[in-house]
């Protein structure tokens, strides 16, 4: 909430597409029934009906976009590529492993000594389509402002196939986040981890 509470007071930094709009909403229903179950169908609505009404006045503190499809679409195809890619690589690891494997390390050099567990999670948790629209939305509009005026573009969120793992022993996983800011100029990140890189600069 950090992030949001930041961003009303600054002008037009803040920014959301009509995918991430409906993406939050059917997250927030989601939620929803999973918090409260089998509750009053009432109590239920009511609940949701708050919640909504609590997202609606976020979200007024952003600016929404609508990219073109024919703009987002190339992105898209190579995001799609990119994700397969770790993916192949994910599912010859064993599940959480955090170093790659001596015969791995000798063929995919980048990743020697860094933690990959990004990677290797991938195998459950996978980003899904409407994810990798996200994304490629976000890496548009990056191409789009950055053609404009030199720019910084943030893409908050919480999915760790986006977002580095942070893990408990104070260590970061992110061969995914970096490459996806060295492809795109996303930097992919927790809100609170974006609110504290912001904050300095406002």
């Amino acid at each position: 909430m950090q992030l949001f509470d930041f961003l009303k007071k600054q002008a037009d930094i803040g920014i959301i597409t009509q995918t991430v709009r409906t993406e939050a909403e059917n997250a927030l229903a989601d939620a929803v029934v999973d918090i409260l179950g089998k509750t009053n169908l009432t109590v239920r609505s009511i609940v949701l009906d708050l919640s909504s009404d609590r997202m609606k006045d976020l979200r007024r503190t952003l600016t929404e976009e609508a990219p073109d499809e024919n703009d987002v679409n190339p992105k898209l195809t190579e995001i799609t590529t990119m994700y397969g890619g770790f993916l192949q690589l994910g599912r010859k690891l064993p599940l959480h492993k955090r170093r790659l494997p001596l015969h791995l390390a000798l063929r995919h050099t980048k990743y020697r000594g860094a933690d990959i567990s990004q990677i290797s999670r991938l195998q459950t948790n996978h980003p899904g389509y409407k994810d990798h629209i996200i994304l490629a939305e976000a890496a548009h509009l990056a191409a789009k402002y950055t053609l404009e005026t030199e720019t910084e573009t943030f893409l908050a969120s919480a999915d760790e196939a986006f977002v580095p793992i942070l893990h408990k022993d104070g260590t970061i996983s992110d061969p995914i986040t970096k490459e996806i800011f060295s492809r795109f100029g996303v930097l992919c990140d927790w809100p609170e981890r974006i609110f504290i890189e912001l904050r300095p600069f406002y």
